[in-house]
């Protein structure tokens, strides 16, 4: 027990470092070709605006990077040697719970009502059991190569560590989608009233 939790906390720390890094990246790449369209312009909105589907976000990318680890530690003898076939599941789930999750901030700055109430519904709905499925199939696959001990140990394919990392980034990025559908509700109706008080003159009108 003791080595799949030291494994796990090594990549939560890994995944908060890389996380930060790609953060950081991506704002000072952003600054230097003058990246002012409205991606930049809806991530600084939902910033300002709507702080707790941000920080959903913030926890899914973490997610997202734990379930890269557990891709990356998958072993590939347990698929024959064809590792990218294998966990073409777990890595179209995880790519689609991120843009997803991309999509939803993205609407959430922009401040378009259409694309929240889209996003969050079919999509949402979509990535989420999509990781579930992920996380099933990768367990049926990994479940005889518990044996193996973590990475710590200098094994670096370990089936029981990718299995504990993409398991717990599954479930992280799953409490992001329920937040998502928790939070954005609030946020189109904040949305709507402020479009309801808002001045629209008659057409024609002299």
């Amino acid at each position: 027990m003791e080595v799949p939790l030291t494994a796990f906390m090594l990549a939560c720390a890994g995944a908060a470092m890389i996380t930060v890094s790609i953060v950081d990246l991506f704002m000072h790449i952003a600054e230097e070709i003058g990246l002012n369209h409205t991606l930049m312009m809806s991530i600084t909105g939902a910033l300002a605006e709507d702080s707790r589907t941000v920080m959903a976000f913030v926890m899914h990318v973490v997610g997202s990077v734990l379930c890269w680890f557990g891709l990356y530690y998958t072993p590939a003898r347990v698929f024959w040697h064809h590792k990218l076939a294998g966990t073409s599941l777990p890595t179209l789930a995880t790519v689609v719970s991120s843009v997803v999750g991309l999509m939803i901030v993205n609407a959430s700055g922009s401040r378009s009502r259409f694309m929240l109430k889209y996003t969050t519904g079919v999509p949402n709905q979509i990535a989420m059991c999509l990781l579930m499925m992920a996380s099933y199939c990768l367990n049926v696959f990994l479940i005889e190569h518990r044996q193996d001990k973590g990475f710590v140990t200098g094994i670096m394919d370990d089936s029981n560590t990718a299995f504990h990392c993409y398991t717990w980034g599954a479930g992280v990025s799953l409490l992001a989608h329920f937040a998502y559908t928790w939070y954005v509700p609030s946020r189109i109706d904040e949305l709507k009233n402020e479009d309801r008080f808002r001045f629209q003159p008659r057409v024609g009108q002299p």
